[in-house]
């Protein structure tokens, strides 16, 4: 076995929401193939701070033979750690050691630490980061990070087997190298768990500023050109701008996110900038418990029973959930799932909602708090 350790740069994401630095291990493993059952442990790296150090260190298997003694030396440095930091490390690094160290009876703690898997925190957003895929190298160069190593693991497995055969010295650094990338790679992709916090709501909103609210031309409900209920439903009312800042998120790099019909976003750091598409028309409201009313087909409404009593049957029916709403007038946004507000939809089923717009709320701190918080974390 052979050990190697050097320092590495700082870490400078904050730690601090998964333990302190003394308390964290990074880690990562290289095998000879993706089965525990039939293939082996080569290589296992470690990031690790020390006396105000961070620090990588690399325990090499020479031989097939020596994947036990890696393990035991892993294992012994696990032990002084709480917090475990990997890459995929949930669905491949630890089952695959935990079954490895099983079979050569290497005495080991078992899912006794809290671990952070990188690759499961970025995987559910992949899409609305824009990348193909969710492999550590394509994340490090979404967040611009550059490596030396040129292989994948993959490749590096006939490379172990000629090194066991020629003990070609070459062929040992682009194993180490491999592994070195990787972890140096690992803290460095630390910022990308902004999109995780973002995107799961773990953020507080330090501010929201309103940019410009610019309308179109709608006529005056007292005008005599018209009325909003008599514009066609949907026409654009206007744009309504607005910046929020984050007192706890900074993206690495711009997210775009746009919905053609209700919103853009750009985020970058810890500003988030917001268009969001004002329309008016004629929208409905539906009442959830429709067995408490009728519908007038006349009107095209629903009213209450105790109101219905009054109506002569042959203008009323038993509203159903598809008929059951009272409608409205006006501009409108959209409700990004609030419930703190009445809300409109187009027709039943009840799939995309609408608040009633009025340019006070723009002045309204509490209902810009509210409407921003519900606008992203209904972001899938």
């Amino acid at each position: 076995m052979i050990t190697i350790t050097e320092p590495i740069n700082p870490i400078t994401y904050d730690l601090s929401r998964h333990g302190k630095p003394e308390d964290i291990l990074f880690f990562d493993i290289e095998t000879t193939g993706l089965s525990p059952d039939y293939c082996t442990i080569y290589l296992i790296g470690c990031v690790f701070y020390s006396d105000g150090q961070w620090y990588l260190k690399q325990f090499f298997a020479e031989s097939p033979a020596a994947e036990g003694e890696i393990l035991f030396h892993f294992f012994t440095m696990l032990s002084k750690y709480s917090v475990l930091i990997h890459f995929n490390g949930d669905t491949f690094d630890i089952p695959f050691i935990n079954k490895r160290a099983a079979r050569l009876n290497i005495p080991h703690a078992a899912n006794e630490f809290e671990s952070l898997d990188i690759y499961r925190k970025i995987k559910p957003y992949k899409k609305l980061l824009g990348i193909p895929d969710c492999r550590q190298k394509t994340i490090e160069k979404l967040l611009g990070i550059h490596r030396e190593d040129i292989f994948n693991g993959g490749q590096l497995i006939e490379v172990y087997k000629d090194y066991l055969a020629t003990r070609d010295e070459r062929g040992k650094q682009f194993l180490l190298l491999h592994n070195a990338d990787d972890l140096r790679g690992m803290p460095a992709l630390l910022p990308a768990l902004y999109y995780a916090r973002l995107f799961e709501g773990d953020y507080t909103i330090k501010n929201i500023s309103v940019e410009d609210y610019s309308k179109n031309n709608i006529p005056d409900e007292e005008s005599a050109t018209g009325t909003i209920s008599n514009l066609e439903y949907g026409k654009n009312a206007g744009q309504l701008t607005f910046t929020i800042e984050f007192e706890d998120i900074d993206l690495p790099t711009l997210l775009s996110i746009a919905d053609n019909d209700d919103y853009t976003i750009t985020a970058k750091d810890n500003i988030m900038n917001v268009t969001i598409n004002v329309i008016n028309g004629e929208l409905k409201h539906f009442f959830s418990d429709y067995k408490n009313y009728f519908y007038l087909p006349d009107e095209d409404i629903a009213i209450h029973k105790s109101v219905a009593e009054f109506v002569d049957k042959e203008h009323k029916k038993r509203a159903t959930a598809k008929n059951c709403y009272t409608k409205k007038s006006g501009c409108f946004i959209p409700a990004f799932g609030m419930i703190n507000q009445p809300l409109f939809y187009h027709e039943y089923p009840l799939k995309h909602g609408y608040v009633l717009f009025d340019e006070n709320m723009l002045s309204d701190m509490d209902f810009l708090f509210d409407y921003c918080d519900s606008m992203i974390k209904s972001i899938k």
